[in-house]
């Protein structure tokens, strides 16, 4: 499985920080309180990683709050940070490798964290009362993405899965399977797939991006470009340069992804 993940594309030279860089300026109480976040966050780091502390907890007082900040360093940013920890792939039938024992033992089809879009009341109405390939007869709720529960009508664009240091699971198994779930639920749905989903894999402190889209109209044929290195949590520079590429990838998916989301699954699924 892990194999199937690797990409030759670790090799190429590293994604100019521009690529991700915000154009929103934040206000000065914003600046104010993203630095003093940012200090809490590396001293927590450093007391969690003394402790040995489990992943729940390095989840919650590292890999929270360095999210959380989203919706501080960017006007208007209208983001859903999303704790995806008990959300699992629904229906089952969208998660890979479910006839092959030897790899499905590993999956437990959830991630950790994920970022999606706000989206206006009058748009959830639209996808509340929408048609949907998988049937209510089968106890799935409705759907716009890979889960029935209350992300279910949440534009995600970004999937974050962590693992702490010398555990012997690879995030990237997770990550794999459900990315490869959100592409058979484009192709089930008659979503576009030219659309490439962000994929983020957090190792203790190390934060590495993913770029990941399909290679045909297949959902089984998709190409990880990365591991494309975003911080850390080790210093205050590690936070800040997270920070700036997930303000770039918040930027990205209001101005690329929002119009993607509003012509292929809101059209498709709004009645006249």
């Amino acid at each position: 499985m892990k194999e199937a993940l690797d990409t030759p594309a670790k090799s190429r030279p590293p994604i100019d920080d521009n690529v991700f860089a915000s154009s929103n300026h934040p206000t000065q109480d914003n600046l104010v309180y993203t630095w003093v976040t940012a200090c809490d966050v590396v001293k927590q780091a450093d007391h969690q990683r003394s402790k040995s502390s489990p992943e729940a907890q390095w989840c919650s007082f590292v890999i929270a709050p360095i999210l959380n900040l989203l919706n501080h360093t960017a006007n208007d940013c209208q983001l859903e940070i999303l704790d995806l920890s008990t959300t699992s792939i629904e229906p089952t039938t969208l998660c890979p490798f479910q006839e092959d024992p030897a790899i499905s033992k590993y999956l437990n089809k959830r991630i950790d964290f994920g970022l999606g879009l706000k989206i206006p009341y009058e748009q959830r109405l639209a996808l509340t009362n929408g048609a949907y390939q998988t049937s209510n007869s089968h106890n799935i709720t409705t759907s716009i993405n890979q889960t029935s529960t209350f992300v279910n009508y949440v534009p995600m664009f970004v999937s974050i899965e962590v693992k702490r240091k010398h555990v012997s699971e690879d995030p990237m198994i997770q990550l794999g399977a459900w990315v490869a779930a959100d592409f058979r639920k484009r192709l089930l749905e008659g979503y576009d797939m030219g659309m490439p989903v962000f994929a983020i894999e957090i190792e203790e402190d190390r934060w590495s991006l993913y770029i990941v889209y399909a290679t045909s109209s297949s959902p089984d044929h998709l190409v990880f470009i990365g591991p494309v290195p975003m911080g850390d949590s080790q210093s205050h520079q590690g936070v800040f340069k997270i920070l700036h590429v997930l303000a770039g990838l918040a930027e990205w998916a209001n101005t690329e992804y929002r119009p993607w989301f509003e012509r292929e699954v809101l059209q498709r699924h709004r009645k006249e």
